[in-house]
């Protein structure tokens, strides 16, 4: 409400909204990136706010899983509560900034190796993601 003008950000056009996929791969790449896009800006907001999740948490992984859910409620409370106003115009400053760099240059996803039949699981489930949301595109979107 009483927030000035250059304090709003403003949405960027997504690349999806220029063109129609043609394909349910397109479709899936598309939603994935717009995914993985706003997850990491979340956990940017997150690891801005609260800077343990910066560094590697020694708790075992449902405790991690907990303890992000538990920030976020946290994260969204201090929001609804009135904010808190350093920290949103950092915020502002640093998103605009993110926004006009590659983010997805820096990488930091640890990796663990797989099996095959672990692969081809993911794969058969990443198709029928695939397959499930091309049908609801074309029965929902397309002429």
């Amino acid at each position: 409400m009483g927030q000035s003008q250059s304090s709003v950000l403003i949405p960027l056009v997504h690349s999806s909204l220029l063109y129609s996929p043609e394909n349910r791969q397109e479709l899936f790449n598309l939603r994935h990136s717009s995914l993985r896009n706003a997850i990491e800006r979340i956990f940017g907001i997150l690891k801005n706010r609260f800077k343990m999740l910066t560094q590697q948490l020694e708790f075992p992984f449902p405790v991690q899983v907990k303890l992000v859910k538990a920030l976020c409620c946290l994260h969204n409370i201090i929001r609804l509560i009135g904010g808190d106003d350093t920290f949103d115009k950092e915020w502002d400053i640093g998103i605009a900034n993110e926004v006009l760099s590659d983010i997805s240059n820096n990488d930091n996803v640890s990796r663990r190796a797989i099996t095959t039949a672990q692969a081809s699981e993911a794969r058969a489930k990443r198709d029928e993601i695939a397959v499930r949301m091309w049908t609801n595109y074309c029965k929902n979107y397309r002429a």
